[in-house]
């Protein structure tokens, strides 16, 4: 009688613990799961917001989520890697390569995998150069690797610059119509 409530026993254990493994394993991949969908739907959202960050900085939009098939070599045999950007744009007379990144630390250049990213893209998109946009900040920059022959960095007229220029319209505005009438 002692035997079989011990061998009962062990096996209400044994079924427990399978149990108990089982539903932690379910839980870990419906966590799991959970997670990449928010990171998915950041993702979405964090481009449809870089399209619109773009256009306000002057770029137009050519190509969502462009290809590149870039070969390198791997004990000098050729290995070809097929890569995707977030998008192929234009502006300024030249062709750029867009990345979208929505949190704080894959944002900044001195995260390794991000540099190393913009820089895979540079070397193997044809393009002219690769711009970071972040999300987070509102910001659309380039980014240039010293070495590599880029395009400069668009000049941007900020507000000082434009009243100078209102202001140098009307002062010349003025002597040419008092010139003109005297």
């Amino acid at each position: 009688m002692a035997n079989s409530v011990w061998v009962f026993s062990a096996g209400l254990a044994l079924a427990s613990s399978l149990l108990a493994v089982a539903v932690y394993v379910g839980l870990r991949r419906w966590f799991e799961r959970r997670r990449r969908q928010r990171t998915a739907r950041t993702a979405q959202l964090g481009e449809r917001r870089a399209a619109y960050l773009l256009g306000r900085a002057g770029y137009r939009i050519v190509e969502e989520q462009p290809q590149a098939r870039w070969v390198i070599a791997r004990d000098g045999i050729p290995l070809a890697v097929k890569l995707s950007a977030d998008y192929l744009v234009e502006g300024r007379g030249h062709t750029w390569i867009a990345e979208v990144k929505t949190g704080q630390l894959v944002a900044n250049l001195r995260h390794g995998p991000t540099r190393r990213q913009l820089l895979e893209y540079q070397l193997a998109f044809s393009c002219d150069g690769v711009l970071l946009v972040d999300v987070e900040l509102s910001k659309v920059v380039h980014v240039g690797f010293p070495g590599l022959a880029l395009p400069e960095a668009p000049r941007r007229f900020g507000l000082r610059a434009l009243a100078a220029a209102a202001l140098f319209g009307a002062s010349f505005s003025l002597i040419a119509g008092q010139l003109a009438a005297g």
